[in-house]
This record gives C-alpha cells, structure tokens and sequence, in this order.
C-alpha cells in the first residue's frame, strides 16, 4: 500500500494519505486527552465531542438472558435486539442496558450486574 504522510511547516496538522495507520505503542496524547488501545478497546480519556451529535451503538442479537455480556465495566453500554414472529411478520424490538457492576470475581462474586435504561415514548421523524 503506498501512503504519503505530509508534514506542513508552521502548521498544526498532519494528513496521512493511504487508509491505514499502524500503532506500535498503545496511547496517543491530545493535548491532555488520552486516546488507548486496551486489547479490543479503545479508551477516551478527557471530553468526548461528536460534530453531529449522534452516537450509534450496533446491536447484538438478543438470545435470552445470557445475550448480555457477564464480562464488562461499569459504564458499559449494550443494545440488544429482539426480532419474532407475530401473525403481521417479524417484529423487532430493542433495550439499552448499563453494567452497573463489574465482572471482578475477588470482589464481586460473580459476573457483571446490568440494569436496563428505561426508553421514553416513540417518536417517528418526519
């Protein structure tokens, strides 16, 4: 893969051209705020903005009481999606859920605790 990585003099930014960046450290400092890699996990420390204002959780498949993982950290979020069959076809539903206790056996006892956020009414965009 060819990639031109552009360094402006004076300038405060630096474009990278080629689709991939490879990290061989496991933390990049934002002036003050900490972007790491922890394992599969990215971790943000310092404030999160989103230009849009929109943040998309992709759902998981809901499979019975085991579909939320018995492994997280307080703060954790989960959304899971439940389709059945109804006499009108398929219809689908969705939960938000916290982990609200981590899964940390020494102190914990058992796997991690989620309690579910309770949703307000629907609202169907224009």
């Amino acid at each position: 893969m060819v990639a031109d990585i552009k360094l402006d003099d004076g300038a405060d930014r630096i474009d990278v051209q080629g689709g991939q960046i490879d990290l061989q450290g496991n933390q990049i400092d934002l002036q003050g705020s900490q972007i790491s890699l922890q394992g599969d996990r990215i971790v943000l420390k310092g404030r999160v903005s989103m230009a849009d204002g929109r943040l998309n959780l992709q759902p998981a498949e809901f499979q019975g009481p085991r579909s939320l993982p018995t492994e997280a950290e307080i703060g954790d979020l989960c959304l899971l999606m439940n389709t059945v069959e109804a006499l009108v076809g398929p219809i689908t539903t969705t939960s938000l859920w916290i982990c609200v206790k981590p899964e940390i056996p020494s102190i914990s006892g058992g796997p991690a605790v989620w309690r579910q956020i309770q949703l307000g009414d629907e609202v169907i965009s224009p």
